[in-house]
């Protein structure tokens, strides 16, 4: 599930997608294209082997909005 980053972790993460991380998600606003998104309403539950995300998503910049639901399940 996506929670905020505190100013240490983006430190972490830009250090880790430097060094060695090459793969990733960086969401974007598919009107604005701002990368200032903002994550609310998030649930998780379970079904049978998988883990279900629900989330929204919401544009700081021209506030669009996006419903987001992962399953994950692990092979």
């Amino acid at each position: 599930m996506s929670k905020p980053l505190t100013f240490f972790d983006k430190l972490k993460l830009f250090r880790r997608y430097l060094k060695t991380q090459k793969d990733g998600v960086i969401i974007d606003c598919p009107f604005c294209k701002s990368t200032d998104i903002s994550f609310t309403n998030q649930n998780e539950g379970r079904k049978g082997n998988r883990n279900v995300y629900v989330s929204r998503y919401l544009c700081n910049n021209c506030h669009s909005a996006c419903e987001n639901q992962q399953d994950w399940v692990k092979f």
